[in-house]
């Protein structure tokens, strides 16, 4: 036994050498990957101040992402930012705030799939109606559903990927959203019909979320097949 423990105790000795000698490595190249995160973040933040002071652009440089144009940096607003205020917009039908953002999304809970903003569900489902050969309903959480399948035309089979899909799309009918000012950094209402009333929509996507702002055209500077058309293919 007293043999056996000679022999056992220099390699459990060894053993917990090398632990030790690893959790040590281990712990430098997290300090490393740190220290090194750190350094990244602080140059990317006296670029922005640079870019700041040599353009005149006044908002908070925590709202800006640093991009290349024409070899050239330069600040644009984060894109998942200007998401957040065209959709909180669009749910409170007011100017939101940032600091209310994340709360009201949040609470909203959306899923994947179809949503209809509540004031443009009926004219939603009014020119499905024209256009499709499926029964659609939006359910009790806004979301579009196929009521009965029928004799599906392309319309119908685009309609039914993107209720399936792992996508989360919005669609509200508005001549206007809200949006981000690139010099000021203010939220700001976008009046994008008015503006151009030959534009059909106006988009923002973060990641696998994208809402669709079609176009009142009460100029009716568009066909109803135009509207249509953008429906379908975003």
């Amino acid at each position: 036994m007293k043999k056996n423990l000679k022999i056992l105790l220099p390699i459990i000795i060894v053993v917990i050498i090398g632990i030790f000698i690893i959790l040590l490595i281990n712990n430098k190249s997290n300090q490393d990957i740190s220290n090194q995160q750190e350094q990244v973040a602080s140059e990317e933040e006296n670029i922005k101040e640079e870019i700041i002071n040599e353009t005149g652009i006044t908002g908070d440089a925590q709202i800006y992402d640093i991009v290349e144009d024409n070899n050239t940096q330069v600040l644009t607003v984060k894109e998942d930012l200007k998401y957040k205020v065209a959709l909180v917009g669009m749910l409170k039908q007011a100017k939101p705030e940032y600091e209310e953002l994340d709360k009201i999304i949040e609470n909203q809970n959306l899923k994947n799939g179809v949503y209809i903003n509540e004031k443009s569900r009926q004219q939603f489902l009014e020119i499905l109606d024209k256009y499709t050969e499926n029964n659609y309903i939006i359910d009790e959480n806004g979301y579009l559903q196929i009521q009965k399948q029928n004799n599906e035309n392309d319309a119908d089979i685009k309609m039914r990927e993107k209720i399936n899909s792992e996508n989360l799309i919005i669609f509200d009918f508005s001549d206007m959203c809200y949006t981000i000012d690139e010099v000021s950094g203010e939220i700001t209402d976008y009046p994008f019909e008015a503006m151009d009333p030959y534009q059909v929509s106006q988009i923002y996507q973060q990641g696998n979320q994208k809402i669709v702002f079609i176009t009142t055209n009460t100029k009716g500077k568009l066909t109803e097949d135009e509207i249509i058309k953008e429906i379908i293919e975003n």
